[in-house]
């Protein structure tokens, strides 16, 4: 098993993948161990990890074994589940102990060569040379890098950035210690584009006034793209057609097809023609 495993990173990344293994099964029997107080006959009292449960789990094997002892022969629906819950919850625990000693058997490859451990439970954790160091919290979350096994720091922050715990690497430079991690800064540099674009968007739709002052409509709110602009052309060349205030809108709509033409270059006079002529033929439809 262990044959072909020969460089830092190769054992590191196969006694990681062996943890994680040792943390599932550990994750699958505690489910286990539930179904087994459950099918007992235990209660539960709260939730979460604030949850207690009225047996130990030895407690719940020995009612469950007992009760296929006083009724050897039962194949009732009962009986054959505690023989199922008690057999899975056996097969894991087996399981556990075989995967344990794998682990084991990796760890047991290690020489003493360089390791480094990201902090996860924070946005700017750093990268500590084990996951016993002082600055960091009891329920301090982190993610071994493996990858990055037998690396210098030098080469560690070049690979992940320049995050190094001052305390695990007290010789590194000051540029190795204060930065963000590449991973972050990518994530940070995404969240920038997607705002420049948002903005460049916006930007792209926004329409002013000839003096670069906000577009107001006749009751003085902004008008903030260039579609709500020509909607409100329309509009007003409608109301034109169906014999309003002919000075107010006449002089509405020419501020709105000026602004318009200013914005895309087009010919305000031919704006409003073209424009106008839709209005009417929509009048006409309503009066028809």
């Amino acid at each position: 098993m262990t044959a072909t495993l020969t460089t830092p990173v190769e054992i590191d990344t196969a006694i990681a993948e062996a943890h994680e293994a040792v943390n599932q099964i550990v994750g699958t029997i505690a489910r286990q161990e539930r179904t087994v107080i459950e099918t007992a006959g235990g209660r539960r009292s709260g939730y979460g990890s604030d949850a207690t449960w009225n047996m130990t789990v030895a407690e719940a094997v020995t009612i469950l074994t007992d009760k296929l002892a006083a009724n050897p022969g039962a194949t009732d629906y009962y009986h054959s589940s505690i023989r199922v819950e008690l057999a899975r919850l056996a097969e894991l625990r087996d399981e556990r102990t075989k995967r344990i000693a794998k682990r084991d058997q990796l760890e047991d490859l290690y020489t003493g060569w360089s390791r480094f451990f990201l902090v996860t439970s924070s946005a700017g954790g750093h990268i500590h040379s084990s996951m016993r160091c002082s600055t960091c919290r009891f329920d301090t979350e982190f993610g071994w890098l493996p990858t990055l096994s037998g690396l210098t720091e030098a080469e560690a922050v070049a690979a992940h950035g320049a995050i190094l715990c001052t305390v695990c690497y007290p010789t590194a430079p000051v540029e190795w210690t204060g930065g963000i991690s590449h991973t972050a800064q990518a994530a940070k540099d995404e969240r920038a584009a997607a705002k420049a674009k948002r903005e460049a968007d916006k930007a792209a739709k926004a329409i002013f006034d000839l003096d670069g002052e906000p577009l107001k409509d006749e009751y003085g709110y902004t008008i903030k793209t260039e579609i709500t602009a020509r909607r409100e052309l329309s509009g007003a060349l409608q109301n034109l057609c169906l014999g309003y205030d002919e000075t107010k809108w006449t002089a509405y709509a020419e501020r709105l097809a000026a602004a318009i033409a200013n914005k895309t270059g087009e010919s305000a006079a031919e704006l409003l023609a073209a424009t106008r002529v839709k209005a009417a033929k929509t009048v006409a439809k309503w009066q028809s």
